[in-house]
């Protein structure tokens, strides 16, 4: 049952080797590294995303984050593949909503995606999350 289980802090999120995530007290171990054809993609994505804002002169503080932890509160700390920010950041993680997501799908995160983290988002109030599918 749920309330079984640990319930972790970002605290505890801090000191754990390897790539995590933390989401609403409940860890989740990320995929293995992913495909070449997933990092090119995020990369064309990030790519095109800071030509458009460096375009439009934008007066914002806008940064296009590619694999970056985004402090949600105490018991969530999630890494999109991909995130737009305009709020300042300070410290070393945002810690307000990302006004856009995106999130490159893999079979061992698709379930976890497409539920999990798209109630997250809404609930936390991300304006636009993409779901992209990129596998081979």
């Amino acid at each position: 049952m749920i309330e079984d289980l640990p319930h972790y802090s970002y605290d505890d999120y801090k000191l754990w080797e390897g790539d995590w995530e933390l989401i609403r007290g409940i860890p989740y171990a990320m995929a293995p590294a992913a495909s070449w054809w997933h990092q090119d993609f995020g990369g064309a994505f990030v790519e095109i995303f800071r030509q458009a804002i460096r375009k439009e002169e934008l007066t914002c503080d806008c940064k296009v984050l590619y694999e970056c932890d985004w402090i949600v509160n105490n018991d969530t700390v999630v890494r999109p593949d991909v995130m737009i920010v305009c709020d300042k950041i300070e410290g070393a993680h945002p810690t307000k909503p990302p006004v856009l997501i995106l999130e490159i799908l893999s079979p061992q995160s698709i379930l976890k995606d497409r539920n999990t983290k798209f109630n997250l988002y809404q609930a936390y109030g991300v304006k636009y999350y993409l779901l992209a599918n990129v596998e081979r």
